[in-house]
């Protein structure tokens, strides 16, 4: 996923394709094309993007049925791994916390 946004910034940008020389390496590597585009990496990007659909969702009144699938923490009966949500999506930070910014909008 970050190759193909790396060669698309190296299309736009002037000099994006040059080689060192006697290298395959190129001279401005995908840290300098973001800088230079004043861009952010797609990973960064898609994170914001999930804490804000997930802020979304815990504004939404407790009756939607989105909420209620997201917030869904009972196991299936499927065999294997479960994996819920909001778990997936907020890896690093703490879930009343998160849920306290969502609801005063810092998030």
């Amino acid at each position: 996923m970050d190759s193909v946004y790396a060669l698309m910034l190296r299309k736009m940008v002037r000099g994006g394709f040059r080689r060192k020389p006697d290298s395959w390496a190129y001279i401005l590597t995908n840290t300098n094309l973001i800088e230079m585009c004043k861009t952010e990496s797609i990973e960064s990007f898609i994170e914001r993007q999930k804490q804000r659909f997930l802020a979304h969702i815990i504004r939404m009144p407790d009756k939607s049925i989105t909420k209620r699938i997201i917030f869904n923490d009972e196991k299936n009966t499927k065999r294997g791994r479960t994996t819920i949500y909001i778990d997936s999506t907020l890896d690093c930070q703490d879930l009343t916390e998160f849920c306290q910014n969502a609801k005063n909008c810092l998030v």
